[in-house]
Protein backbone atom coordinates (compact mmCIF):
# COMPACT_ATOMS: atom_id res chain seq x y z
CA UNK A 1 0.00 0.00 0.00
CA UNK A 2 1.08 3.46 -1.20
CA UNK A 3 0.98 6.22 1.18
CA UNK A 4 -1.94 8.80 1.03
CA UNK A 5 -2.14 12.70 -0.26
CA UNK A 6 -1.68 14.87 2.92
CA UNK A 7 0.15 18.57 1.23
CA UNK A 8 1.40 20.69 4.07
CA UNK A 9 1.79 24.58 4.07
CA UNK A 10 3.89 25.98 6.08
CA UNK A 11 3.73 23.00 8.89
CA UNK A 12 0.05 23.02 8.76
CA UNK A 13 -1.75 19.85 7.81
CA UNK A 14 -4.11 20.62 5.14
CA UNK A 15 -5.71 17.27 4.55
CA UNK A 16 -6.68 14.88 6.97
CA UNK A 17 -4.62 14.10 9.26
CA UNK A 18 -2.51 10.57 7.65
CA UNK A 19 -3.61 11.69 4.22
CA UNK A 20 -6.62 10.74 2.24
CA UNK A 21 -7.21 7.35 0.74
CA UNK A 22 -7.78 7.96 -3.17
CA UNK A 23 -9.85 5.23 -2.77
CA UNK A 24 -11.86 3.79 -0.68
CA UNK A 25 -12.43 0.23 -2.35
CA UNK A 26 -10.26 -1.82 0.13
CA UNK A 27 -10.88 -5.14 -2.11
CA UNK A 28 -8.55 -3.69 -4.83
CA UNK A 29 -5.07 -2.42 -4.41
CA UNK A 30 -3.18 0.37 -5.76
CA UNK A 31 0.39 0.64 -7.20
CA UNK A 32 2.70 3.30 -8.64
CA UNK A 33 1.00 6.68 -7.73
CA UNK A 34 1.51 9.77 -9.64
CA UNK A 35 0.80 12.58 -8.58
CA UNK A 36 0.77 16.47 -10.27
CA UNK A 37 -0.14 19.68 -8.49
CA UNK A 38 -1.65 23.12 -9.57
CA UNK A 39 -0.60 25.51 -8.00
CA UNK A 40 -3.56 27.83 -9.08
CA UNK A 41 -5.81 26.21 -7.87
CA UNK A 42 -4.44 24.25 -4.79
CA UNK A 43 -5.76 20.51 -6.58
CA UNK A 44 -3.97 17.31 -6.87
CA UNK A 45 -4.57 14.82 -9.80
CA UNK A 46 -3.08 11.54 -9.01
CA UNK A 47 -2.88 8.28 -11.14
CA UNK A 48 -1.95 4.92 -10.58
CA UNK A 49 -2.44 1.08 -11.38
CA UNK A 50 -5.44 -0.49 -9.93
CA UNK A 51 -5.15 -4.28 -9.16
CA UNK A 52 -7.23 -6.88 -8.27
CA UNK A 53 -6.21 -8.35 -4.59
CA UNK A 54 -4.68 -11.17 -6.60
CA UNK A 55 -2.82 -9.04 -8.84
CA UNK A 56 -4.21 -10.87 -11.56
CA UNK A 57 -5.90 -7.99 -13.54
CA UNK A 58 -4.71 -4.26 -13.91
CA UNK A 59 -6.11 -0.79 -14.83
CA UNK A 60 -5.79 2.53 -14.50
CA UNK A 61 -7.32 4.94 -12.39
CA UNK A 62 -7.25 8.65 -11.42
CA UNK A 63 -8.70 10.86 -8.57
CA UNK A 64 -8.57 14.73 -8.15
CA UNK A 65 -8.51 16.49 -4.62
CA UNK A 66 -9.32 19.56 -3.76
CA UNK A 67 -7.45 22.26 -1.90
CA UNK A 68 -8.94 20.94 1.64
CA UNK A 69 -8.01 17.28 0.62
CA UNK A 70 -11.53 15.68 -0.51
CA UNK A 71 -11.70 13.79 -3.15
CA UNK A 72 -13.62 14.87 -6.54
CA UNK A 73 -13.82 12.18 -8.70
CA UNK A 74 -16.16 9.77 -7.13
CA UNK A 75 -14.77 7.61 -3.39
CA UNK A 76 -13.09 4.87 -6.01
CA UNK A 77 -11.42 7.42 -8.43
CA UNK A 78 -11.83 7.69 -12.32
CA UNK A 79 -11.44 4.24 -14.03
CA UNK A 80 -9.33 5.47 -16.87
CA UNK A 81 -8.98 1.69 -18.41
CA UNK A 82 -10.73 -0.97 -16.26
CA UNK A 83 -9.18 -3.80 -14.97
CA UNK A 84 -7.66 -6.78 -17.84
CA UNK A 85 -6.14 -10.01 -17.58
CA UNK A 86 -4.64 -9.46 -21.06
CA UNK A 87 -2.80 -6.25 -20.13
CA UNK A 88 -0.80 -4.71 -17.77
CA UNK A 89 -1.06 -1.07 -17.03
CA UNK A 90 1.87 0.25 -15.56
CA UNK A 91 3.95 3.37 -14.77
CA UNK A 92 1.24 5.92 -14.75
CA UNK A 93 2.40 9.20 -14.83
CA UNK A 94 0.68 12.29 -14.16
CA UNK A 95 1.36 16.22 -15.51
CA UNK A 96 -0.98 18.54 -14.98
CA UNK A 97 -2.07 20.57 -17.76
CA UNK A 98 -4.82 23.82 -17.87
CA UNK A 99 -7.88 22.84 -15.07
CA UNK A 100 -6.44 19.56 -15.53
CA UNK A 101 -4.04 16.80 -16.71
CA UNK A 102 -2.19 14.16 -18.65
CA UNK A 103 -2.07 11.21 -17.66
CA UNK A 104 0.33 8.25 -19.45
CA UNK A 105 1.17 4.79 -18.76
CA UNK A 106 2.29 1.67 -20.37
CA UNK A 107 0.29 -0.98 -21.83
CA UNK A 108 2.34 -4.05 -21.79
CA UNK A 109 1.26 -7.17 -22.93
CA UNK A 110 2.51 -10.92 -22.07
CA UNK A 111 5.39 -10.49 -23.97
CA UNK A 112 7.12 -7.52 -21.71
CA UNK A 113 6.36 -5.35 -25.06
CA UNK A 114 4.49 -2.56 -24.75
CA UNK A 115 3.21 1.04 -25.95
CA UNK A 116 2.93 4.56 -23.99
CA UNK A 117 -0.56 5.57 -23.92
CA UNK A 118 -2.61 8.57 -22.80
CA UNK A 119 -5.35 10.28 -22.02
CA UNK A 120 -6.48 14.00 -21.07
CA UNK A 121 -8.73 14.89 -18.59
CA UNK A 122 -10.38 18.56 -17.33
CA UNK A 123 -10.94 19.42 -13.97
CA UNK A 124 -14.37 17.63 -14.24
CA UNK A 125 -12.79 14.49 -15.11
CA UNK A 126 -14.36 14.58 -18.65
CA UNK A 127 -12.22 13.19 -21.49
CA UNK A 128 -10.56 16.16 -23.52
CA UNK A 129 -8.93 13.18 -25.34
CA UNK A 130 -9.56 9.68 -25.59
CA UNK A 131 -6.75 7.61 -25.16
CA UNK A 132 -4.13 7.58 -27.93
CA UNK A 133 -0.74 6.45 -28.29
CA UNK A 134 2.00 8.20 -27.65
CA UNK A 135 4.76 5.45 -28.66
CA UNK A 136 3.28 2.91 -30.37
CA UNK A 137 6.75 1.43 -31.55
CA UNK A 138 6.65 -2.33 -30.66
CA UNK A 139 9.15 -3.44 -27.99
CA UNK A 140 9.95 -2.97 -24.05
CA UNK A 141 9.36 -0.17 -22.52
CA UNK A 142 10.54 1.51 -18.88
CA UNK A 143 11.14 4.39 -16.85
CA UNK A 144 8.69 7.05 -18.09
CA UNK A 145 9.16 10.50 -17.13
CA UNK A 146 6.93 13.25 -17.97
CA UNK A 147 6.30 16.81 -17.34
CA UNK A 148 5.80 20.24 -18.86
CA UNK A 149 8.99 21.39 -21.05
CA UNK A 150 10.20 25.27 -21.40
CA UNK A 151 8.97 25.95 -24.15
CA UNK A 152 4.86 25.21 -22.46
CA UNK A 153 4.61 21.36 -24.11
CA UNK A 154 4.15 17.84 -22.40
CA UNK A 155 6.93 16.01 -22.92
CA UNK A 156 7.45 12.19 -21.98
CA UNK A 157 11.48 10.41 -21.76
CA UNK A 158 11.45 6.55 -21.69
CA UNK A 159 13.56 3.95 -22.15
CA UNK A 160 12.75 1.44 -24.97
CA UNK A 161 14.45 -2.20 -26.42
CA UNK A 162 12.55 -2.01 -30.07
CA UNK A 163 15.85 -1.62 -31.46
CA UNK A 164 17.31 -4.41 -28.94
CA UNK A 165 19.61 -2.63 -27.14
CA UNK A 166 18.64 0.03 -24.00
CA UNK A 167 17.61 3.28 -25.74
CA UNK A 168 15.96 6.94 -24.40
CA UNK A 169 13.41 8.14 -26.38
CA UNK A 170 11.17 11.77 -25.46
CA UNK A 171 7.78 12.35 -27.23
CA UNK A 172 6.11 16.26 -26.69
CA UNK A 173 2.38 16.04 -26.71
CA UNK A 174 0.56 19.06 -27.98
CA UNK A 175 -2.42 20.59 -25.99
CA UNK A 176 -4.40 18.91 -28.23
CA UNK A 177 -3.31 15.25 -27.84
CA UNK A 178 -1.45 15.16 -31.40
CA UNK A 179 2.23 14.45 -31.02
CA UNK A 180 4.67 16.94 -31.84
CA UNK A 181 7.66 16.17 -34.26
CA UNK A 182 11.06 18.47 -34.53
CA UNK A 183 12.72 19.67 -37.57
CA UNK A 184 16.22 19.12 -38.39
CA UNK A 185 17.02 22.91 -36.73
CA UNK A 186 15.18 21.87 -33.70
CA UNK A 187 11.59 23.71 -34.45
CA UNK A 188 8.00 22.35 -33.72
CA UNK A 189 5.95 21.45 -36.38
CA UNK A 190 2.28 21.41 -35.52
CA UNK A 191 0.20 18.72 -36.90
Amino acid sequence: MWPSIAPALSGTEVFAHNGVPASTDDSQIRVDPSAAYNPATKEIFLSWQEQDSLQLYSGVFAQKFDASGNRMWTDTGLVIVPLQSNDAEIFERTVQVGDGAFVFWIDEQLTMDGTIQAVKLDGKSNLLCQQFGVATAIGEKASPWADIAGNGLTAIAFEDYRNGNSDIYIQNVNQDCSLGKLTRSGHQVHK
